[in-house]
């Protein structure tokens, strides 16, 4: 399973979106940043037809979606939940 975190640039900073990160390295789970500014990532946006940010996509290792929140960030148990840790 894979952990997606798509944002802009202007999100790091972002009280929410810095917790929940910290919660899930707090619980060795592995994710990928992706920024919308950078030209890199824009497939896998486009891919998960991602519209608002910050999102989180929970992916399959073929890369077939789990679990995908826009805008409105999971919590840490369902994140969990999606990737099969409980």
């Amino acid at each position: 399973m894979k952990i997606l975190v798509f944002i802009n640039e202007n999100q790091y900073q972002d009280s929410d979106l810095a917790e929940i990160l910290s919660e899930m390295s707090q619980q060795d789970m592995k994710f990928e940043i992706l920024d919308s500014t950078k030209m890199d990532h824009q497939n896998k946006f486009d891919l998960y037809a991602i519209m608002q940010t910050p999102a989180i996509v929970v992916c399959q290792d073929d890369g077939k979606p789990v679990g995908i929140w826009q805008d409105d960030l999971p919590r840490i148990d369902q994140i969990a939940h999606a990737i099969g840790y409980v």
